[in-house]
């Protein structure tokens, strides 16, 4: 059994983190727990100070000893001789930040968890969030939270593991080339899975090959210490990988693979019911989640879990337990209607497979797809919204209701007379629309990107 001491750093280990140095003998420090807020920092903690574009954590080092930090990590622009020394024992290095995540590596290494490392350009929180719920049956399981999938979440990450952690689910983000390079570099997973390769960042990926180029060190560190890679077969940019990767795992809800997944149609209702296949396990189930993409989430955490050593029986306990994700096409029953909130965020691949599920539900309400702006394409922003325009005018959808400076774009692409499409120049208009047919049964789509914050007009849809 694995014992605390053994996750913990000391001060020689420290000091193999290039620019730093420290202030007292390296016989003095033992760092177990990490932080870098003082309004939650536990006595004893090692605090580190990041200068951020907003704050900057020097500014708190009074507070920090306060809270009782025994260690303080300091950049070398800080004066020491600004506050009292004796009260903690202070690192001094080069970059704060950089020393979070060398840090970080050092205790990633002395876990005794199984790391698993998820990226892609869509679901890859929901397919985080499923794999925790499957590997939470039996093991003792720590999951990224929120949005700590970044340079600084993924190293706070790895400090919320113990000694007793069996699973660690990382998610890793980026929106810049280079981050996951980094970010994959501390995580080193033992099992890496990219979701999807999409339009997603295309302001600095530029592309689907910036895209997947990104994404793709996430498999060479995998590969790098003998780890397994799993390739999603429905994606054509990454079943190019294939050959690159050898022993790598496949998945898939439309071709043949290792773990599959296939969607039984429904009849009328939102509710339709899917089957997978994982090892001896041929399980069919009511889908937790909405539409086919959900799926091949849900096949990819099973991959994962199979493979991470979860029993058969356990991943089919597992499934029963998924639910949808806050703002992540979670339903919503309110009187009449009924909302699919899908607010959290927004490209145009998860724009168009939202559309599609809010198409394919056999229901007699009035379908209305409630719409606003897609963040992050760059020069082609415009281009991706005009481009929703043919596959909106073959869904069955009978309303689309836009906002934003680039759904403009949209509406004057979308000419179609057999559906009602309003722009609103602003949220006030919006709402009182909303509002006024909140009394009607309407089944109603909410997405836009996350500064968009589309969940502002749910209630207004709601008669609230």
């Amino acid at each position: 059994m694995s014992k605390k001491s053994d996750i913990r750093i000391s001060g020689s280990e420290l000091l193999s983190i290039e620019g730093t140095k420290l202030i007292s003998a390296s016989e003095n420090y033992i760092i177990d727990v990490v932080s870098i807020d003082t309004r939650t920092l536990a006595t004893g903690s090692l605090y580190i100070a990041l200068r951020g574009e907003k704050h900057d954590g020097h500014s708190f080092i009074a507070d920090a000893l306060r809270s009782g930090a025994k260690y303080i990590v300091v950049d070398e622009k800080f004066d020491l001789a600004s506050v009292e020394q004796a009260a903690a024992h202070f690192i001094v290095t080069n970059d704060t930040t950089r020393f979070l995540g060398s840090l970080a590596r050092i205790r990633r290494n002395k876990l005794h968890a199984t790391v698993i490392g998820i990226t892609g350009s869509n679901g890859k929180t929901t397919t985080k969030d499923i794999l925790s719920t499957l590997l939470s049956t039996k093991f003792k399981t720590v999951s990224t939270r929120a949005n700590d999938n970044n340079h600084i979440g993924v190293p706070l990450t790895i400090f919320r593991c113990d000694a007793e952690t069996q699973m660690l689910v990382l998610e890793l983000g980026t929106n810049h080339f280079g981050e996951i390079e980094y970010t994959a570099s501390i995580a080193q997973p033992d099992l890496a899975l990219i979701t999807v390769i999409g339009d997603s960042h295309l302001e600095y990926l530029k592309n689907r090959k910036g895209v997947l180029k990104e994404k793709e060190a996430i498999f060479k560190y995998a590969a790098a210490r003998g780890g397994k890679v799993f390739i999603n077969l429905d994606d054509t940019l990454l079943r190019g990988l294939i050959k690159k990767y050898k022993n790598a795992i496949t998945f898939s809800t439309t071709n043949r693979a290792v773990y599959t997944g296939k969607l039984i149609k429904p009849g009328k209702g939102i509710i339709s019911q899917a089957k997978i296949t994982v090892g001896k396990l041929r399980e069919t189930f009511n889908m937790p989640l909405l539409g086919e993409h959900s799926l091949g989430n849900i096949v990819a955490a099973a991959a994962l879990a199979h493979k991470s050593g979860l029993p058969e029986s356990y991943i089919a306990k597992g499934i029963k337990k998924i639910k949808a994700p806050h703002s992540r096409l979670e339903l919503i029953q309110s009187g009449n209607n009924v909302i699919i909130d899908d607010t959290y965020n927004a490209n145009p691949n998860s724009m168009e497979a939202a559309l599609r599920i809010l198409s394919s539900i056999n229901t007699e309400k009035k379908k209305i797809a409630v719409l606003g702006d897609m963040f992050e394409l760059g020069s082609q922003s415009v281009k991706l919204h005009k481009g929703l325009a043919p596959l909106i005018k073959k869904l069955n959808i009978d309303e689309v209701l836009l906002i934003g400076e680039n759904m403009k774009h949209l509406f004057t692409s979308l000419n179609d007379k057999k559906k009602t499409v309003v722009y609103f120049e602003n949220g006030e208009m919006l709402s009182a629309y909303l509002k006024s047919i909140s009394s009607e049964q309407v089944l109603f789509l909410f997405k836009g990107s996350r500064g968009m914050k589309m969940e502002q007009y749910i209630n207004p849809a709601r008669g609230a």
